[in-house]
């Protein structure tokens, strides 16, 4: 079955998309840069951010990071730990 509408294509190729393993930090940034709604922005950058401070955020992880919410004009607000 073939997908009609533009919309049914779209999804299909987001689908595809998705499935296709990102080579390098510069596959990755090209395919960051097509995600355009906010409310997937929010979700893929909330779970990134999540699974990185699982330990503490490394300097690789921190670069990336930092270049999504610069490209996303994404407002990040770490919170202070609690004082012991």
């Amino acid at each position: 079955m073939r997908p009609k509408t533009r919309s049914e294509r779209s999804r299909l190729s987001s689908t595809r998309s998705a499935r296709t393993p990102i080579a390098d930090e510069e596959a990755a940034k090209k395919f960051l840069t097509t995600i355009t709604r906010p409310e997937a922005r929010d979700l893929i950058f909330g779970a990134v951010m999540g699974a990185a401070m699982t330990d503490t955020i490394e300097g690789h992880e921190s670069t990336i990071l930092d270049w999504v919410a610069k490209e996303w004009k994404l407002e990040v607000k770490y919170e202070e730990p609690p004082e012991a």
